[in-house]
């Protein structure tokens, strides 16, 4: 049977092994979480419905919003309002945009009741990692709509095809996640909840079509199928920096996928394993046969729940537990667990057990184990009005062996104590 500072020892490991890997695990958020940092983005007259619509995203202190700068490129002097509900309409102020990069920041008038995102940057990103796409993706085309759903937020879901970059030197991710009119400027979410990309477009080219009215127009069609492309967030943070913008970013909060490195694996496994031994350790220090044992770690004992303790001889070759009951005095009838000493007196400083009475020195008397021999003993420190064990007067400060069964008096039999020792 393992010694209990074996099992502390294990405990206490676990526990470390815990705190330093857990943070490296996985802990992702709920879509709905995500979607209420999403919101909608129009540009244009509200009043005459003539108007572009996208999606942007909470940032800062929840008084400012990121969306693609096409988005709000509808024409000199138009006026730009982020819709949290029909109910919800407000204006806001475009303080920065980059045609190049297809950013904008929107400055709003006061705090929104939306939560600010969370980033990653490109290093903590691999490719075939799982990510989300929120926004609004045909909100203007969807006539039959209620206005309640248009202003629900959409999710859809892929993984990080590649990692690219434009002839303009703009970083890019492809993403296989579908990404729709009305998704420009949206958020492309991890599993872990932090934004790594703004969606700007899927991949499409000019092309001749038929309109309702049987003419033909160009426009942009799609070139394929499950091909998107996501402005990554470090083109936008190194912006917020410019313009004094506080942000949170995080490092890598998602398990690896297809490109997982044996770190990722060996984390996991660390992690699993330090529970599992937690758990063990934990049982085993604190129970023994079902019994529960209550370390004092505050100068004080507590008391032992058992009340029904039996005497039992001491065992060579089994781990006992020593018990020690109260017979008469302030604690008679309980019983309490001697894990390596316990002290009498009137001293709280250095006593475990308090008496206050004329008649018990400060510090009195202790009773310890030894549990390599499974032995108790009992010291007199000196009393005034002595320590009795078996009605003989002990002599001070000398190490006297005391056997289950046994009883020993703190200056007279009004304050008795017997010892035992369980298996």
């Amino acid at each position: 049977m393992w010694k209990r500072k074996t099992k502390v020892v294990i405990l206490f490991v676990s526990i470390f092994v815990i705190s330093i890997f857990t943070p490296l695990v996985s802990q992702a958020i709920s879509t709905d979480e995500m979607q209420s940092s999403t919101v909608l983005i129009t540009c244009g007259d509200l009043t005459t419905g003539n108007i572009g619509i996208g999606t942007g995203f909470v940032i800062g202190n929840s008084d400012h919003v990121v969306t693609n700068h096409h988005v709000i490129a509808c024409g000199q002097g138009q006026p730009v309002h982020v819709i949290l509900s029909p109910e919800e309409v407000i204006p806001v102020t475009v303080i920065w945009a980059s045609d190049v990069k297809d950013l904008a920041v929107l400055k709003t008038p006061t705090k929104l009741n939306r939560p600010a995102v969370t980033f990653t940057r490109e290093k903590d990103v691999e490719v075939a990692d799982t990510v989300f796409v929120m926004g609004f993706p045909g909100a203007a085309a969807e006539s039959f709509l209620d206005n309640e759903t248009l202003t629900t937020v959409k999710v859809s879901k892929g993984i990080i095809s590649a990692k690219v970059r434009t002839k303009e030197g703009v970083a890019l991710y492809q993403t296989d996640a579908p990404i729709n009119p009305g998704n420009s400027g949206g958020p492309l979410f991890t599993e872990s909840g932090a934004v790594i990309g703004i969606n700007s477009m899927a991949s499409l080219v000019m092309g001749v079509i038929i309109d309702e009215n049987g003419q033909q127009i160009e426009d942009r069609v799609r070139k394929g199928d499950n091909i998107g492309w996501s402005i990554q967030a470090d083109e936008l943070l190194v912006e917020l920096d410019k313009l004094g913008i506080d942000y949170k970013v995080e490092g890598r909060n998602i398990p690896s996928t297809g490109g997982s490195t044996l770190l990722d694996k060996l984390t996991f496994i660390l992690v699993i394993m330090a529970v599992i031994l937690a758990g063990v350790a934990l049982l085993l220090s604190l129970t023994k046969k079902g019994r529960v044992i209550v370390k004092n770690v505050s100068r004080r004992v507590m008391p032992n729940m058992n009340q029904s303790s039996q005497h039992a001889p001491i065992a060579n070759k089994k781990e006992c537990i020593p018990i020690l009951l109260g017979v008469t005095g302030p604690y008679s009838g309980q019983t309490f667990t001697v894990l390596q000493s316990i002290t009498i007196g009137r001293n709280p400083e250095t006593s475990q057990l308090i008496i206050n009475s004329p008649n018990i020195s400060s510090t009195h008397c202790s009773i310890t184990f030894d549990e390599a021999v499974q032995q108790l003993f009992i010291i007199d420190h000196g009393s005034t009005n002595g320590t009795f064990l078996n009605g003989q007067r002990l002599s001070p400060n000398n190490k006297t062996k005391i056997h289950a069964g046994q009883k020993f008096f703190l200056g007279s039999p009004e304050v008795m104590f017997e010892v035992r020792l369980e298996q």
